[in-house]
């Protein structure tokens, strides 16, 4: 308006968490045994990670990779929230006596 007047204002800027920080397994490996007649839908393990970043940077999803190379990956499930992976098919022993899940 021309009339040089000012007044003071307010600004709040809020900087965000980028996703900075890579989660981390509270263990190198997860070892675990199962019985070759196990039930589908049993608990095998649950594993637990950490991730520093924060609000929904810092939300973990757990999966496990499909690799078509590899049956291990389809006869493993876990849940995407708490870690826990279970059977999802039948294992058998004579086929494959150890499983590698990533």
């Amino acid at each position: 308006d021309g009339g040089g007047r000012t007044r003071p204002g307010q600004i709040v800027i809020t900087v965000l968490d980028t996703n900075d920080n890579n989660p981390k397994f509270s263990r190198p490996a997860y070892l675990a045994t199962v019985p070759e007649d196990t039930s589908d839908g049993t608990t095998v393990i649950a594993v637990t990670a950490t991730d520093y970043d924060l609000d929904v940077a810092g939300e973990l999803d757990y999966s496990i990779l499909v690799d078509p190379a590899n049956n291990s990956s389809m006869l493993f499930m876990v849940n995407d929230t708490t870690g826990v992976v279970k059977t999802a098919g039948p294992l058998d022993r004579e086929s494959a006596f150890l499983h590698s899940i990533v």
